[in-house]
């Protein structure tokens, strides 16, 4: 259940965000168009005309993906967490319980999945945040 929510609002979360960066697109596009309607600037200049206009949204878009990147990762570190706590587990049972997973353990292991999209989710509003002022 918390998964599903989690990724529900993560894209919610995606998709406001890429619409407040499009005025900072804008701005760029304009940038450039400026640089190609200069005729008077020389190669070297266009190009460094145009790498100019596009440095802060580079920038924002860096520090975004490893934003995300992060989230991602602790989320599946998590996850793996969970799993290996269930797999010493079932490696202490007896060998007739090898390979299958009793109903408790499957059980638990559900819950701690949960728990990591629980975390992830109430981290969600400070990424968020985190996103936001990159844009400032």
């Amino acid at each position: 259940m918390a998964a599903a929510q989690l990724a529900a609002r993560f894209e919610e979360a995606m998709t406001a965000f890429e619409l407040k960066v499009r005025p900072q697109q804008k701005v760029e596009f304009e940038c450039r168009a400026k640089c190609a309607g200069n005729m008077n600037l020389s190669a070297e200049a266009y190009q460094e005309c145009q790498l100019k206009c596009g440095e802060r949204l580079d920038r924002v878009q860096r520090a975004f993906a490893a934003q995300v990147k992060q989230f991602e990762e602790q989320y599946v570190r998590c996850g793996q967490s969970c799993e290996d706590i269930i797999r010493n587990k079932l490696r202490a049972l007896p060998q007739s319980h090898q390979g299958e997973l009793p109903a408790d353990l499957k059980a638990e292991l559900q819950q701690c999945a949960e728990r990591c999209s629980q975390t992830q989710l109430d981290a969600l509003p400070a990424m968020v945040k985190q996103w936001e002022n990159l844009l400032r």
